[in-house]
């Protein structure tokens, strides 16, 4: 079936939809405000509270806080009733969600009471976090301390209104999307989680293959043994990073960025590729390890990391190459290994190289490395085959967010199944 189209202040869409404001697709539209926290008989009430800074996925299913009726009467903060949504308009600007519970709200959101006759309130929510309305939300964003836009601005923003069952089929299919986000997302940081107990173990105690072979000759499993960097199997050793390891940095060469010419080779700083360029400096297999940076304490991104074939680094990262040894081994024991001890500085943290070949790092026989790096690396091929899924199904997500608002793909005659369904996995495997 053809489908005709129009177009309108919210752009091309179907002919029989209808484009209104927001203002006109509910009944209701308020901000909020914060009891005083001066006033303890203000908290710790049963009434759930809320900041734009609690937001987080399509559903809000209970407040950051509670407050008192005395804190709510008290307040200009107001109650938005289950079922309706909560909009970012002063922090956290074009957040959106839908309140599962009655809820009040601060002065960073605005509550909308929904028209239910003409308007389903997940389909509006995924409408507000589409391309054009979050446009609208940049651009009409206003102040220089705390930016926000005003209420004003908001009620005037163009929303497709497409017939209820349509919105409602819409909204179902978006949601199925989601969940399977969340699943991932979820699957994402239990592997996160192995990972970071099996190094603590294996870091620890050594690989179960190694400590059966003990067994086995009648010693009853490996003992343990209390070093300067903690407890290690007894036949692990303690050594100088610097009897293990050269270091290159000598041969290091920083380019700006406006010396770089664009070519195949990774060009790699402290916490990895941050551009190609035309030539390399090094070859073959070496451990990177960042020199510094605020990464070095909050770790949020790599210190260490292999790098393999032709490549170019500049002077933010140490070069070692192992004379002993398995370089896996050494970047996924640093990758866990607390650093604070060696960093000088204050405001930039540094490695600098003479610490870096002080650092006291085990020592398990060779074969042991091998096998313990290779159980790690095989995690993390499963870890990055999970990523991959999930920005596989995030673009899915973005794609289907733009083609069902804008009704490039309708689904008005297509029976959905789980519409109406309490979805949600029972549990997720890693």
């Amino acid at each position: 079936m053809t489908t005709d189209y129009k177009n309108t202040a919210a752009g091309r869409v179907p002919s029989e939809w209808d484009v209104v404001s927001l203002g006109q697709a509910t009944t209701d539209i308020f901000g909020g405000g914060t009891p005083s926290t001066a006033k303890p008989t203000y908290w710790g009430g049963d009434i759930e509270w809320t900041t734009s800074a609690y937001l987080s996925g399509l559903h809000l299913k209970n407040g950051q806080r509670k407050i008192t009726k005395e804190g709510l009467d008290n307040s200009s903060s107001r109650l938005v009733p289950k079922g309706n949504l909560l909009v970012g308009t002063r922090v956290g600007v074009g957040k959106v969600a839908v309140n599962d519970v009655n809820v009040a709200i601060s002065q960073d959101l605005t509550g909308l009471v929904l028209n239910k006759l003409a308007f389903d309130s997940e389909y509006l929510a995924y409408y507000l976090m589409s391309d054009q309305p979050q446009q609208v939300f940049r651009n009409q964003t206003r102040g220089t301390t705390i930016r926000g836009i005003p209420r004003e601005d908001l009620k005037l923003i163009p929303v497709c209104r497409p017939p209820l069952p349509e919105q409602m089929k819409i909204a179902a299919i978006l949601s199925k999307i989601q969940q399977a986000i969340e699943v991932q997302e979820k699957i994402i940081e239990r592997t996160k989680e192995l990972k970071r107990g099996l190094m603590a173990k294996l870091f620890t105690e050594g690989l179960p293959a190694f400590r059966e072979r003990d067994r086995q000759a009648g010693l009853h499993g490996e003992e343990l043994k209390e070093t300067e960097i903690g407890l290690m199997p007894k036949s692990w050793e303690v050594r100088r990073l610097g009897d293990i390891f050269d270091c290159h940095d000598g041969k290091r060469v920083p380019m700006t960025k406006a010396d770089r010419i664009a070519g195949p080779y990774p060009y790699y700083g402290a916490s990895g590729i941050i551009d190609h360029v035309k030539d390399f400096i090094f070859d073959g297999e070496h451990l990177l390890v960042a020199e510094d940076g605020e990464n070095l304490k909050s770790r949020k991104m790599p210190i260490s990391f292999i790098a393999q074939g032709k490549f170019w680094v500049n002077n933010h990262a140490h070069i070692l190459k192992n004379r002993l040894g398995s370089l896996k081994f050494y970047e996924q024991y640093m990758a866990q290994m607390d650093v604070k001890d060696y960093l000088t500085g204050t405001t930039r943290p540094k490695l600098t190289k003479g610490l870096l070949l002080e650092m006291r790092l085990p020592f398990p026989q060779e074969t042991e490395q091998l096998e313990i790096g290779r159980v790690l690396e095989r995690l993390d091929a499963k870890a990055k085959l999970n990523d991959i899924r999930l920005y596989l199904q995030s673009g899915i997500f973005k794609s289907m967010l733009y083609q069902l608002m804008a009704g490039h793909i309708r689904v008005n005659n297509i029976e959905i199944p789980f519409i109406g369904e309490q979805t949600g996995p029972a549990h997720v495997q890693a």
